[in-house]
């Protein structure tokens, strides 16, 4: 979670020359490195405020966990629901994993699997990973290997370096494949582009029931 907050900020990868352009940005992630993240958060209110969403992302991962503030899941998922709605893989998939375990939340594991999924479509390694877990293990949805393996190896091919949990499904999902479903697979996921287009996504977000009460403007009188 650590390392998708620093991704919102956009500052992983960049060179320190570049990190130094993103005032804000570098400030908050300054702060947060040294676990003052009061300061943090001030730096990154107004810009979530202003309709960034890895901002907002970043604001609710605040809320989640109660860095800087007292911990809101409601705020939080609030937050998540505001960058979701722009296509935000992590607020997507915060989403998701808030309705999976029961954070402010009724708990529903089956309706996560639509959050996980939209991320993942839009190339969201984690959302991929829970996919493909829920895939191999027939959890929450029919097991299917091939789904699973073509999940995990997208996982895989974006984040390159998978935790052992996650080396241990690919292989599972592997062994219950023959060689011409894992080269087909493979042929797929190596042609596989994340979906651009989130025009569509934005009204889905905002009448669900995970965030339609966060998007309901009430009429003046």
């Amino acid at each position: 979670m650590v390392k998708n907050f620093l991704i919102a900020l956009g500052l992983l990868g960049l060179s320190a020359c570049v990190q130094q352009e993103l005032s804000a940005k570098q400030l908050a992630l300054n702060a947060y490195d040294a676990k003052d993240y009061k300061t943090a958060l001030s730096y990154i209110q107004p810009e979530a405020a202003a309709g960034d969403a890895d901002a907002q992302f970043a604001l609710g991962h605040l809320y989640r966990n109660g860095y800087g503030v007292s911990q809101d899941y409601r705020l939080a998922l609030n937050w998540f629901c505001k960058a979701a709605a722009q296509g935000n893989i992590d607020g997507l998939n915060s989403v998701g994993v808030m309705r999976s375990k029961g954070l402010f939340l009724r708990k529903d594991k089956r309706m996560a699997n639509q959050w996980y999924r939209w991320s993942a479509e839009r190339g969201g390694s984690t959302a991929q990973l829970n996919l493909g877990r829920r895939y191999l293990r027939g959890k929450y949805v029919e097991q299917d290997f091939a789904e699973a393996y073509f999940w995990l190896v997208l996982a895989h091919k974006k984040s390159a370096r998978l935790d052992h949990k996650a080396l241990e499904a690919l292989r599972d999902a592997e062994e219950n494949l023959s060689k011409a479903q894992i080269s087909e697979i493979e042929r797929r996921a190596g042609k596989w582009e994340p979906e651009r287009d989130s025009s569509y996504l934005g009204p889905l977000v905002r009448s669900s029931l995970e965030c339609v009460d966060f998007f309901i403007v009430t009429p003046k009188i």
